[in-house]
Formats: C-alpha cells, structure tokens, sequence
C-alpha cells in the first residue's frame, strides 16, 4: 500500500503514542499489512480494498459522519434501574432512599421524564475501520472513557494512518480500553470485567455502537447486549449482608462444620441435579425407577416434588437464608425419612432450617461478607449462585462426580403460566402461590423451540457454563426441556447412559461425608470476635470516608467522581476491606438512584444538586456504621439462646472466662 508522506507520519507519531499505552498492540502494530489489502484514494474518496472490495463503497469519512448523525437521533442505549426498597428485605435501603428522595424535594429538585443530558460514564464502540467515528463518538456522548472491541486487528494499525489516536486519549485523558478478540464470550468476559471495575451505577445510561458488519463483529455486539442483564443484576444488599452475617455467626456457633469445598477423589457414577423446572414432571417416573443406581441431588423447592412422589435424594442443596425455608422444610422431615439425607446447605442458611438434617456439608458463599470475614481460610464453593440448581451442581462437582445430568432445571418455562413442577410449595403454601414470576424474555429450548426466562434464570444459565469451564473434566448432560445450556449435551432421559456404581451406595455417600474436612469454631468465637468486629468496622467507615473526600475534592466531574468510588475501596487497607461486600451493592443501587436524577434534573440546580449528592455519601455511612454496630450487638445477645452450654449463670462465655484466667 502506498500511503502519503503525511500519512505516514501521522502513523509514526500514533505508533509511538499507542505502544506506551498499550504494549501489548505491538503485534497488531509491527507487522506488515496484509497484501490482499489496498488503499483507495481516488476522486477525493478515502476507503480501502480488501480482497477486491471497497469496505466503505464510499468515502470512510463521508460514511462515519452519516453514520454517527443518524445514530446521535436514535442512539443504542442500555439502561440499568434501582431495585426497589421495602420495609421487610432492605429496611436500611429504605431509610437510605427516602433521605435521598426527601433531600431533593427540600431543595425543590424535580426530575424530568424525559433525560434532559446524555452524559455517559463509557461508550462502547464495536469496529474501528479506519477510525473516523471514534472521536465523534466521544464527543456526542460526551463519555468519560471509552471502550473498544476490534474482531479484525489489521483495522487497528490501519487507523493509525487516518486518524489522530492521541487526541483522542488526550480527550479522556487516556481512559481507553481496546479489546482484541473473535470470540463473543471472551470480549464480555473482558467487557463485563471493564465494568465491574468501576461503580457499575454510573452505567445507568450505557451507550453502544457499532461501526460495521461481520459475523465475528456481529455475535460480539449480540453478545453484549444479550448478557447486559449481568451487569446490574445481584448486585448484593446491606441488608442481606447482615442476615447472612448473622446467620453465619449463629451457624458457626452451633456445630462442628463438616465441609463441602475441597475437591474430592472422582466418583465413577453418575449424579443426578433435579431442580424443580416444570418439565420435572416428565422425568419423576423415570428417576423413581432408577433412584437406586443413580447420585441424586436436589435443589430447594423439588425436594417436596421428589419426597411426595417416592424418591428420596442423596443429597440436598439448600441457599436460602429466608426464615420461611425452616416453615417449608419442617414438614417435610417429620413427615419423610430423611436420616440419610446429607444437606449441602450454605453458611449463611437460616440456624433453625440446617438443623433438621442429621447431616450438614457446609460451605462458603461466594463474593458475601461473612465469607471473607468470618472464615477467609476457608475456600468458598465456586458458582454456586444465582439458583439453588447452581448450588447443587456446583457441589456435585466439588465431592468427585464427572459424570453430571440435569432434570428439572429448566431456568425458564415453556409456558407462563406454568412456573414450577407440580407438588412443590408453591402449589401448597398460600403465600407462595400468589408469587408472580415474570418471563419476559425468550432464549432457544434444550430440544428446540423457545424458552421463556428472565434476567435471573439468564444469570443462572451463565454461572452454570463458567463452572463447565473451569471444570473440563466434568461431562454434563442437560435432560430438562427447558433452556438450552452452553456446555451442557441435550439428551432426554431414556436416552441417558447410566454410569454405573459398582459398589454400595450408601457407603460411597458415608464416606464422602465422613471424609470432607472438619472444622470446630467454639475456640474462635468469643466476645473478642464482636469487641474487634465493631472496631474494625467502625476504622473501616472512617477508611472509607476519607476515600470518599478525597475522591469528590480530586474528581469535580461529577460522574468521575462516581465512577472512582470501586477504585477507592479496593484500595482500603487489609484487614479492613474485607467489610467490602457489606457496601458495594449498596453504593451501586444509590448510584444508579443517582445518576437517575442527574439527567433529568433542570441545569440551574445542577451545579447545588451534585454538591447534596456528594455529601449525602457521609450521611450513607453514618447511616450504615449506625446499624451495623447495633446489629453486632443484638447478635451477641442471641447467643446464649443457641448454645446455653457455651455461657455460665450470667450470660458470660465459658472460653472468655477461661481466657481470662489464662492471663492472671
């Protein structure tokens, strides 16, 4: 290719500014351009050939200027909402909501229906070409940092030759991400990591873009838009935080933990996860029958299906730290025979719901705080979330079985109206049958067809092919007639190839049991644990206030501010941030209430309506320090109705007395 003195200084001069900042483009960079590549410069028209071919059929300028002007009227745009707050699940966030919500109405703040600014915290652009549409983008969307997914690399040094990269970069003061990849799932492993990086809040409004066709370029975009839901669903709660950090203590408190998170020895048989998918109703007759030769794990809500239809599971799955689980779980214990039944229940499960199995496997939860807090020597149990079905699996995997079959976890149904298997508590218990579950979207079925599903059952779908992943050696079967799963072979049930056990199977599962690592807390739970609880929670707020200060004098660009707030706490020091997971989703759910006004607020009140914001962040804290201290102490208080025989005649620890006569 033949390109002009300036061009190829133009090149130079982008060589020397990308390399510094992306080291990693020297493979893209330092090569020679293909030679089924040509430029064409002829008529004032600027494109290039490929294979014989213009890209553009026009000139590349000309066509980026269309092409941004029509995309500024109707702009690609996801946006992300807060969950709502209720007095029974997020008592604080309701406090925290309603401070916010009654601060705007004393300052007179209305809040527009329409966005009255498009601002974005990062603007995604899919393609480079030649480049022409990169700095446009930059400037209609006004974003704060830019990311970019490039399928065909040559583009990237083509660029270089037509556009000035570091006006760019000079633009967002560097806050560019480049992405190189054919592969849709790698690019939003990559995007959703970019993401989550930050205050994923910010993101209220995200901006996409795509600058051409391809099939690679194509099924990334999709990709991207497909999986968005990610982004913003379990988000986490202080509130829930709390539970589970009570539940844990308690838990911790009241046994001698058995362990379900080293992996085990492979077991040669196959483990059966049955998850309470209505189409759970097809497959009853074939698991009664074959109950005997088959691993069976159950997931929540199918064990009353299975109970009330003559099969008893092997294992148990539970994740729920909902008090209303011991309400549905007790009936079904006294009314069965579960004595041989090992429940693979979470730490963080209701104390009163674990204790009515004989057998417990505990483990820990992933990205809680109570994990990282209470137990951080423990290695937690591996995509284990959103859905009890990835619990089951997950824990499948962790005791040994290679050899996997799914039934009843539809994540989704074939039809609305029709959202569990029959017999579950759903059909019995009166609150749950006025539970409305939404469907509103539509993915491709196991055996064909459509499946409807939601943002939920999509996130549960994903977890289940990243544990696949990471697993390799486990072969998984799929025989719901649900949602189709990647990783996982279709195959119906009576086409299902049994592996057989080839020994008793109640000894296989007493040995597994018996063979899971044991662990004693009654040593490490004195008072000390809550005196230095309170302490350190209470250094790691002060830690975090003066993050926050820091960050609004630093940041006056109100979106950067709220974009820096992640970057910040994962600064806070160790021992401290391991309070992390009590806030994040919290600051991501007042961001996102936020950032909500920020674009519909008038402009007069912008200026005042930024600076309330920035100081309703000392008001949250105070809030959240508050509640946290007091709820460490009514903890304290519950103990000694858990354990009685832990505590003397006047409510004090036997071990703290003990550690006190130590000292004298």
């Amino acid at each position: 290719m033949k390109f002009s003195t300036e061009q190829k200084r133009l090149f130079s001069k982008n060589a020397k500014i990308l390399l510094k900042k992306f080291p990693n483009l020297s493979m893209y960079i330092d090569v020679n351009l293909p030679a089924n590549i040509e430029l064409y410069d002829e008529g004032g028209e600027v494109d290039v050939v490929i294979n014989g071919v213009r890209f553009y059929g026009t000139d590349a300028k000309a066509y980026a200027d269309r092409q941004i002007e029509n995309y500024i009227v109707n702009p690609s745009i996801l946006e992300g909402f807060p969950p709502e707050a209720d007095e029974e699940r997020t008592p604080t966030h309701l406090i925290l909501f309603n401070k916010l919500n009654k601060s705007f109405q004393k300052k007179g703040y209305v809040a527009a229906y329409e966005r009255l600014r498009i601002d974005s915290a990062t603007s995604f652009v899919f393609g480079i070409g030649l480049g022409y549409h990169l700095y446009p983008v930059v400037a209609q969307t006004r974003c704060r940092d830019l990311v970019i997914v490039e399928s065909e690399p040559v583009f990237i040094k083509l660029s270089m030759y037509f556009i000035d990269w570091g006006e760019i970069l000079r633009t967002l003061k560097n806050r560019i991400s480049i992405i190189v990849t054919k592969e849709p799932d790698a690019a939003f492993y990559m995007l959703r990591g970019h993401i989550h990086h930050k205050n994923p809040g910010v993101l209220q409004t995200m901006f996409h873009y795509s600058h051409y066709r391809s099939e690679y370029l194509d099924a990334i975009h999709k990709k991207f838009q497909e999986k968005s839901y990610v982004f913003f669903d379990g988000l986490g709660f202080y509130d829930d935080e709390k539970v589970m950090t009570r539940n844990a203590l308690l838990n911790m408190y009241m046994d001698t933990w058995r362990v379900c998170s080293d992996i085990q020895k492979p077991i040669n048989a196959s483990a059966v996860v049955v998850g309470a998918g209505p189409s759970l109703n097809n497959d009853l007759a074939w698991l009664k029958e074959n109950q005997h030769k088959l691993f069976i794990f159950s997931g929540g809500s199918s064990l009353q299906t299975l109970l009330k239809n003559g099969i008893i599971p092997d294992f148990h799955a539970e994740i729920e730290n909902i008090p209303l689980n011991y309400e549905l779980l007790q009936p079904l214990v006294e009314g069965y025979d579960l004595s041989k039944t090992i429940l693979i229940c979470s730490s963080t499960m209701d104390t009163r719901s674990a204790r009515l199995f004989e057998r417990r496997m505990w483990f820990m939860r992933e990205g809680v705080m109570a994990s990282s807090l209470l137990a951080s020597s423990l290695s937690t149990l591996s995509w284990q979330n959103p859905t009890v079905v990835n619990t089951a699996i997950s824990s499948a995997v962790r005791l040994g079985f290679r050899n996997i079959f799914l039934i009843g976890a539809d994540f989704g149904t074939r039809d609305p109206k029709f959202h569990h298997s029959k017999d579950t508590s759903y059909e019995t218990h009166e609150d749950l049958k006025k539970v409305d579950f939404k469907f509103p979207d539509v993915v491709p079925g196991n055996f064909g067809g459509s499946v409807y599903t939601n943002i939920h059952m999509m996130n549960g779908m994903n977890t289940l092919k990243n544990l696949m992943n990471e697993f390799r050696g486990v072969t998984a079967y799929n025989g719901s007639d649900g949602a189709r799963i990647e990783k996982l072979t279709p195959i119906k049930s009576n086409r299902y190839s049994i592996v057989p056990i080839g020994q008793n199977k109640n000894e296989i599962v007493d040995k597994i049991y018996l063979s899971s690592k044991e662990v004693s807390w009654s040593q490490d739970l004195g008072s000390k644990l809550f005196d230095d609880m309170k302490r350190d929670f209470s250094e790691y707020i002060n830690l975090v206030r003066a993050m926050f200060s820091k960050k609004s004098k630093k940041n006056k660009d109100f979106i950067l501010f709220l974009s820096g707030i992640y970057e910040g706490l994962e600064g806070i020091p160790d021992p401290y941030i391991r309070y992390n997971p009590c806030i994040t989703g919290s600051i991501t759910t007042q961001t996102l209430v936020m950032m909500y006004w920020w674009r519909r607020v008038r402009a007069e009140d912008l200026p005042a309506f930024e600076k309330l914001c920035r100081r309703q962040w000392q008001v949250f804290l105070n809030v959240i320090e508050k509640d946290f201290i007091k709820f460490l102490e009514d903890v304290r208080q519950e103990l000694p109705l858990v354990r009685p025989e832990l505590f003397d005649d006047k409510g004090v620890l036997i071990i703290d007395n003990q550690a006190e006569r130590d000292v004298c």
